[in-house]
Formats: structure tokens, sequence, C-alpha cells
């Protein structure tokens, strides 16, 4: 599990401050990065960093409320109704972050196409708003996803706001 704390991104920060440092000596001047430009570097880092834990979060999740492993759920078969779970899941994932590539989620489920997840998050749709045991299911599993998730942290005296 990956978690992100103020403590890691402050250990960023101090690695830019020192690549500043090694610049100014490079470079014969003086160079300053700015709160303003080293605080989109953290944004843009930590945001890929919470998408990937939220990604393996649901995994383990969904995996553990239906008795499967990680591998069959990202296995190529079609046996079992674990395409509707792995559907399942780029839905949760697309739910609490719209901006993510959906290249991004098929690759994290056995380097799956696009086209892929996207004929997924559309089959679940159908299915969530057809049957109302597969809906409740979903805001069961959504429920346990998002139980605790972690949406923004801290460095002073900056607050970053992770993009979901």
């Amino acid at each position: 599990m990956i978690s992100i704390d103020a403590k890691g991104l402050e250990s960023v920060a101090v690695e830019l401050r020192a690549f500043e440092s090694r610049l100014t000596r490079l470079m014969g001047i003086e160079v300053h990065l700015s709160i303003t430009t080293i605080k989109p570097i953290l944004t843009k880092q930590a945001s890929k960093l919470m998408e990937g834990a939220y990604i393996q979060k649901v995994k383990e999740v969904v995996c553990k409320e239906n008795g499967i492993t990680v591998r069959q759920l990202c296995s190529p078969a079609r046996d079992g109704g674990k395409p509707e779970l792995r559907y399942m899941c780029y839905s949760l994932i697309k739910d609490a972050y719209p901006k993510i590539a959906l290249s991004k989620i098929g690759k994290s489920f056995g380097g799956r196409d696009h086209t892929t997840v996207l004929h997924g998050l559309k089959t679940c749709e159908k299915l969530i708003n057809d049957n109302q045991e597969k809906f409740n299911q979903y805001q069961h599993l959504k429920q346990i996803v998002n139980n605790g998730k972690q949406q923004h942290f801290t460095i002073d005296p900056i607050t970053i706001e992770g993009e979901n």
C-alpha cells in the first residue's frame, strides 16, 4: 500500500531545494525555485501516487469482497463473472479520478487497451442501472474503497489538493 504524507512530500521539497543549489553552482548564477514553481510539481507527482494507490486499493477490496485473487481479476479469462468485477473496478476508479487516462487504468489491469476500459465502463453503467443487486454490490464496494480516502495533504505553508 502506498501512503502519501506530509513527510514524504517534504522530502521531495528538500530534494528540489538541493537541485536548486546544484543548478546555482553549475550555472554560476543564483537560481531560486519559488513555491509557485514547486507546488505544481508536487501536486502532479502526488496526484499520480494517489491514483496508483487508489487503483491498488480498489483491486484489493474487490478481490477480498468477492473471494478472488488480483491475478484472477486481471486475467484475460472471461469466465466466472470476473469481467463484471473488473468493469466495476474501472468505474470505481473513474468515479474517483475523472481525469485519469483510460490507458492507465487498462495498463494496471493486465495491460488492457483504453477501448477495453471504455467498453467496461459502459457495460458497468448499464449493469448497475438495470440490476438492483449489481447496483447494491457496486455501492457496497464504493463505500468500502472510499472509507478513509485521503483527498488532500499539507506541507507547511502550502496545501495541495489531490485531483479527483
